[in-house]
């Protein structure tokens, strides 16, 4: 007889969390086209909502982004389903594009970022968020559902931080070190009930808790941040997805 080698175990079509669903969602965006879908839009700070222009195929890590810059490779061939982000230093920028939103939904991404080997306090940040809508652009001052992840600390430690409407801080600390280990960031609308979670390499999911909101989020999407006097230019975070499950079930 043949010994057949064991293969291994498969959820549906999926073998990994970062396999494409075979179903996949209308909203849902891979980041392979080689260019940023039109939808999204570019803005400076939730505190100042105007629409930035993008800079795309210019993320480069020994440089860094010119001011006021927003500096985006998206598909490229030795990455080619990443959306990489590389904001100026001191800035942040959210990168988003209009949801509307049903009563129950799980959104979930999968987000990277580089950094120097002695990086500052809080070096770089990526989030995926929930924000309202000012004018075509995303405006979260002071109304958002977020889940941040980044470097803490040096690099001793990799914090994640949830918000809803500016309150209800919940935070989760792994000490992996350089954030080998966080991947993932979802948020499980639920009515008027917002859940947050994070996710490892491995697969393992920690619930960071909930908050309620009767606000009307319109945009979905993507913070950066990159602090002042950062390396010259590494600095950069990725995402390699955004998909979505409308359902009142945690499902990841």
């Amino acid at each position: 007889s043949v010994c057949h080698p064991r293969r291994p175990l498969r959820l549906g079509s999926t073998a990994n969390l970062w396999s494409a669903p075979s179903s996949p969602h209308a909203s849902d965006d891979e980041f392979t086209a080689g260019t940023l879908d039109s939808a999204w839009v570019g803005a400076t700070t939730a505190n100042d909502p105007v629409a930035q222009a993008i800079s795309s195929g210019t993320v480069d890590a020994y440089a860094a982004a010119p001011s006021n810059a927003l500096n985006i490779n998206v598909g490229i061939a030795t990455r080619p389903s990443w959306m990489f982000m590389q904001p100026d230093a001191g800035n942040g920028y959210s990168v988003m594009k209009p949801y509307t939103f049903p009563t129950n939904v799980l959104v979930w991404a999968r987000m990277k970022f580089n950094l120097p080997a002695s990086p500052q306090n809080n070096d770089a940040t990526i989030a995926l968020a929930f924000m309202q809508d000012d004018s075509g652009v995303a405006d979260g001052v002071p109304n958002k559902a977020i889940v941040y992840i980044n470097e803490v600390d040096g690099p001793s430690a990799v914090q994640a931080e949830a918000f809803i409407d500016g309150g209800g801080s919940f935070t989760t600390t792994n000490t992996s070190n350089q954030g080998s280990a966080l991947e993932y960031a979802a948020i499980h609308k639920i009515g008027t009930t917002y859940h947050f979670w994070v996710g490892t390499a491995a697969g393992n999911w920690l619930y960071m808790g909930s908050g309620t909101s009767s606000n009307t989020y319109t945009r979905v999407g993507f913070l950066i941040h990159n602090t002042t006097g950062g390396g010259a230019g590494m600095e950069i975070v990725g995402v390699d997805f955004i998909r979505f499950i409308e359902t009142d079930n945690f499902l990841l």
